[in-house]
């Protein structure tokens, strides 16, 4: 069993958990700015930790819930089947949604600058956020809905765009469509065109 005692690391910033199949909770460490969890299966609580700025949670099968940590920067999740809700921290930067096939939408969170989404089934709406600039979707069937600001306004916020087998998978999403549509045939001036654009039919 991993046991994690906070007496022994009060300088600790930086703390990596890997496969610990047995570790149910974590204990709060004062003035730890970065936390990797990994393949943790019993794993159903996050600690509230202030100051932390890094969070990556990978494996985590009972995890349900994201704490909603305030000056979080960068917030990774990959296969945790439990997880329904992304917490809407303001100032967060950057996010990755990977098979967390629970979470059906993403709530505007302020400052969100990159945006990752991989095979989340039942994802059906990502709200508008005016700082954002770098979408990248992938594997998601059900996004059939994408704030119409998106479209008004996507040639002067966005510089990212990637959406795999858009055709087949955004074609009833009118505003995915047209993004992709309008840049795959070029219709935005130079100026106002996205520095990268990856439509993988």
């Amino acid at each position: 069993m991993c046991q994690i005692c906070t007496n022994q690391y009060e300088e600790l910033t930086i703390l990596y958990i890997d496969n610990c199949p047995k570790l149910m909770q974590i204990p709060h460490i004062q003035g730890l700015t970065t936390l990797y969890i990994n393949e943790c299966q019993k794993l159903a609580q996050i600690p509230h930790i202030q100051g932390l700025t890094i969070l990556y949670i990978n494996g985590c099968q009972k995890l349900a819930q994201i704490p909603h940590i305030q000056g979080l920067t960068s917030l990774k999740i990959y296969n945790c089947p439990k997880v329904a809700q992304i917490p809407k921290i303001q100032g967060l930067n950057g996010l990755d949604l990977v098979n967390c096939k629970e979470v059906v939408q993403i709530p505007n969170i302020q400052g969100l600058i990159r945006l990752y989404i991989d095979n989340c089934p039942k994802l059906e709406n990502i709200a508008f956020m005016k700082d954002l600039n770098a979408l990248d979707i992938t594997n998601c069937l059900k996004l059939y809905y994408v704030k119409s600001y998106y479209r008004k306004h996507i040639k002067r916020y966005l510089s990212i765009l990637k959406i795999a087998n858009w055709y087949t998978k955004c074609k009833h999403n009118k505003v995915l469509w047209r993004i992709a549509e309008h840049y795959t045939k070029k219709k935005y001036s130079p100026e106002n065109a996205l520095k990268y654009v990856n439509l993988d039919e």
